[in-house]
């Protein structure tokens, strides 16, 4: 069972620091909602806006539970009652649906830009519900099926503040760093086959996926296999990936510091330096839907993401963007060079043949214009 920890040293104002993160990330969260900085995401046929409202949501949780550090700083330790369990359950659930929906968002854009496949507004309701449903059921799991007398309490004291305390490791690793993990490299993955196929270096020819590289200066090359979408979609998609390396940058100290407890003691220093940078996963998304309204361009202006993409031969000349042409040899103009003479005097033959009637006629209107005329 985990003892009470009581504060040293620097370690009161290292925790005040994470606190001030937190808070940082819950005002910048706050703001995005009043403001509506989500609605530039809101577009009948995607669900871009209600999957990232998730994640700021998981983003509030997870702030709001490091915020509640403010009462071990006043108390100057950390101590297990209610008050710590229902910050254990805050972090725990902010931290597992942050991966979630992060996760999800990725999903999405993938079935959007990538595969182009229709999004349904049934399947935005039974997404939104099986994933809290999976958030509340992998966070009730711990204390209702795990726990027992042995190891003592779930959610507890754990090192500087409340969360799943030492006695359940693996918990710690496969309920919550797992999923963490999953989320940021699966998305990285994700987006980065979106820019591919966005770009025009992915691309579907005769059913297989070819990928293709072109040198710097001629990769106006690229942009013969996009359509409208793809190419209003680029710098989006350029941008999108942001957001998994943001998310692998601000998880990774926490969570390798977290697993080297496993094995040796980690300075407290290091465990704070860590949770102040993850707990700005808020405000970093907030800042990164700001700089992404920016470069977002007028989706209404756009066709249905479900439209499929045009289909290109590679070994069309069109691919290149090179219309072909031929040259003739010298022996093969020698020997069309008196057809060629024969058609330009057939053409010669013919205009004066035109000519020869206009002029032969002209005469006969003007005679008959002036019989009618003294008449």
């Amino acid at each position: 069972m985990a003892e009470p920890t009581s504060y040293q040293s620097y370690e009161p104002a290292g925790v005040t620091a994470t606190i001030i993160a937190g808070a940082l990330s819950i005002v910048a969260i706050l703001i995005a909602f009043a403001t509506g900085a989500t609605r530039t995401l809101a577009r009948e046929d995607t669900h871009v806006r209600p999957y990232f409202i998730s994640l700021l949501l998981a983003n509030f949780l997870q702030s709001f539970g490091t915020v509640m550090n403010a009462k071990w700083v006043h108390l100057g330790y950390v101590l297990g009652d209610n008050f710590c369990v229902v910050q254990g359950i805050l972090k725990h659930a902010g931290n597992i649906a942050t991966a979630m929906w992060a996760f999800m968002v990725a999903a999405h854009l993938f079935h959007l830009l990538f595969l182009r496949w229709k999004s349904t507004r049934v399947g935005l309701y039974l997404t939104l519900a099986l994933g809290w449903s999976i958030i509340i059921f992998i966070v009730s799991l711990g204390p209702t099926v795990i726990a027992d007398s042995t190891h003592g309490p779930y959610f507890g004291v754990s090192g500087l503040w409340c969360w799943i305390t030492p006695d359940y490791p693996r918990e710690q690793f496969f309920l919550e760093y797992f999923f963490e993990f999953f989320a940021a490299g699966v998305s990285f993955f994700l987006y980065t086959t979106i820019l591919l196929r966005v770009r025009g270096n992915l691309m579907k020819c005769e059913g297989k996926w070819r990928l293709r590289w072109v040198p710097r200066g001629e990769s106006w090359q690229l942009a013969i296999s996009r359509d409208i979408i793809d190419s209003a979609m680029v710098r989006v998609a350029t941008h999108m990936v942001w957001y998994p390396i943001a998310y692998s940058v601000l998880l990774l100290p926490i969570a390798l510091a977290r697993m080297t407890e496993f094995a040796m003691r980690v300075p407290s220093w290091a465990t704070i330096l860590c949770d102040v940078i993850f707990n700005l996963s808020g405000f970093i998304n907030v800042v990164l839907l700001v700089m992404t309204k920016k470069l977002l361009p007028d989706t209404n202006t756009l066709p249905t993401f479900a439209t499929p993409r045009k289909s290109l031969d590679l070994s069309s000349p069109a691919a290149t963007g090179i219309t072909p042409f031929l040259i003739t040899s010298a022996q093969q103009e020698k020997e069309s060079a008196p057809e060629r003479r024969s058609l330009a005097l057939a053409r010669s033959d013919s205009n004066g043949s035109v000519s020869s009637v206009e002029s032969d006629t002209a005469p006969l209107v003007r005679t008959r214009n002036q019989y009618s005329i003294r008449a």
